[in-house]
C-alpha cells in the first residue's frame, strides 16, 4: 500500500510515499489499483497486534495511515480477543 506523504520530496525531487504491509486491508475502489499495487488509501486497514510490533503498528503504521488519508483504522488484539 502506497500512502501519498505530507507534501516531502525524496533526493531527486519525487514525491515521498510511505509503503506498508498491512495484516488486511479492504480497498472499494479499484481505480487505486495498479500494476504495482495499491496507490492510494484503502477503506478499511487492520493490523493483528503481535508483542514485537505494537508500538509500531499503534505509533507509525497508524500515523501514516491517518496522515494518506485511511479513513478506518483497526487494531486486533488476539490475546486481549478485542478490536
Amino acid at each position: 500500500m502506497r500512502l501519498p506523504g505530507k507534501g516531502e520530496k525524496g533526493e531527486k525531487g519525487e514525491a515521498v510515499t510511505t509503503v506498508d504491509q498491512p495484516d488486511l486491508f479492504v480497498l472499494c475502489d479499484g481505480s487505486f489499483m495498479d500494476a504495482k499495487g495499491v496507490n492510494g488509501p484503502p477503506n478499511l486497514v487492520v493490523e493483528i497486534i503481535s508483542p514485537g510490533s505494537k508500538k509500531y503498528d499503534r505509533k507509525v503504521k497508524f500515523g501514516a495511515c491517518q496522515d494518506g488519508g485511511v479513513p478506518e483504522y483497526w487494531i486486533n488484539q488476539p490475546r486481549d480477543k478485542t478490536v
